[in-house]
């Protein structure tokens, strides 16, 4: 077992969204609401990649990857004399992965988890994380759906912070205008985007579907990616208290997802508390690789893959998940 040598400064990246009060004043502490922390993480997630060479990650190597996209605080520390304990204490408590000097990632133990001497050391697990995973699989189970207990935990409570029921309705009204438009197009009955718009407003759009909207002639095989928006607009309602959320083995009820937009039927509050989103967030985890796993065996999957994915996107999008935008969030398996 290694430990945590008092060599100054040493780096915390921690899960937790609100962690208790360091042991000793950092010299050093960003959170998200600092700009800069999501291009840092980015460079950390890269480096640790790196050390996968010209092949895939290793599992420990992809779970530190995934731990940098749950990062909600940074700290710096210099250590003082005798405060190796307390700090190890605060990675505990805070859910933290430790960058040491010597260039190695460690867990709070001092294990190196990614960098010379790495052997066999993986980032931390919240317990509740833990928990849950186990309630999943075996909620999953009992439902014919058996899904490998190697894959890890999704965040827990702790490690989330959900965006704004203002910005949510307005992501899913975004959604709601380029799923409509793919779908007259693709019955070749094309809409007026700005009158869809005008009934929808406001949009929260990000960059491609800005692009979609104002092309004149997308092709028929491009219109599905958007069409398939009614799934994680179906997901987003459900998080503001609109409707239910089916298992994923069918494609949503289209009309009533629709319906719901156009005669503003959705509030712009978030209705499910973090507990219901982020058991949603591990069931859609597991489904995600049980269809994955399928698809690549050529066997049929027992869930709708693409049901899974949109959703999957939409609760990635919701917490924040590396503080990425909506194109750019990460759904591993």
């Amino acid at each position: 077992m290694g430990t945590l040598v008092r060599v100054p400064p040493v780096n915390l990246y921690a899960t937790v969204a609100a962690p208790p009060a360091p042991p000793v004043p950092p010299i050093g502490h960003r959170d998200r609401s600092d700009p800069q922390l999501a291009e840092h993480l980015d460079g950390l997630c890269g480096w640790i990649l790196s050390h996968a060479g010209d092949g895939p990650p290793t599992p420990a190597q992809a779970h530190a990857a995934e731990h940098t996209w749950r990062v909600h605080n940074h700290y710096s520390f210099d250590v003082p004399a005798g405060g190796e304990d307390r700090l190890a204490a605060f990675a505990r408590a805070s859910n933290a992965v430790v960058f040491m000097p010597d260039s190695t990632l460690r867990d709070p133990e001092g294990n190196v988890i990614v960098g010379p001497g790495a052997a066999g050391a993986d980032v931390p697990y919240l317990p509740r994380a833990l928990q849950r995973r186990e309630e999943t699989r075996t909620r999953l189970a009992g439902n014919g759906f058996v899904t490998p207990e190697f894959l890890p935990p999704s965040p827990c409570e702790a490690e989330i912070v959900l965006r704004s029921g203002e910005e949510v309705l307005a992501r899913a009204a975004g959604l709601m205008l380029v799923a409509v438009v793919a779908e007259a197009r693709a019955s070749g009955d094309p809409l007026e985007v700005s009158a869809v718009r005008s009934r929808l407003e406001p949009v929260l759009l990000t960059e491609r579907d800005e692009a979609f909207l104002a092309a004149s002639n997308v092709p028929r095989e491009a219109l599905p990616e958007f069409t398939w928006k009614y799934e994680s607009l179906n997901l987003l309602q459900w998080a503001l208290g609109a409707g239910d959320l089916a298992p994923p083995t069918a494609i949503c009820d289209v009309p009533s997802v629709a319906g719901r937009m156009f005669e503003r039927k959705v509030p712009n509050a978030i209705a499910r508390s973090p507990s219901e989103i982020a058991d949603t967030i591990d069931e859609h985890y597991r489904l995600h690789w049980l269809a994955v796993d399928h698809q690549q065996r050529g066997v049929q999957p027992p869930v709708q893959a693409g049901v899974v994915y949109e959703r999957r996107v939409a609760l990635s999008w919701l917490i924040g998940l590396g503080s990425m935008g909506w194109d750019e969030v990460p759904t591993p398996t």
